[in-house]
């Protein structure tokens, strides 16, 4: 475990652009880590941030869909 996600307290919930708890894979093992809840809308938009993307044919969201290779 990632020590400096430390023993959290409860969350009422997940909002856009806040901090939220994340267990992801690295190598072998999961961490838990804090990441920011929301990805940035594509640039012609403009728009608010995006927690839902519900195209995964458009260009701006493909390569944020890849999965992560870990060189850890």
């Amino acid at each position: 475990m990632n020590p400096y996600a430390g023993n959290l307290p409860p969350m009422p919930g997940v909002f856009p652009g806040y901090l939220a708890p994340v267990v992801r894979n690295v190598g072998a093992v999961r961490e838990l880590v804090l990441m920011r809840w929301s990805m940035p809308p594509p640039p012609t938009t403009g728009g608010p941030l995006v927690t839902n993307i519900r195209n995964t044919s458009c260009p701006h969201w493909r390569s944020r869909l890849r999965e992560e290779v870990s060189g850890v």
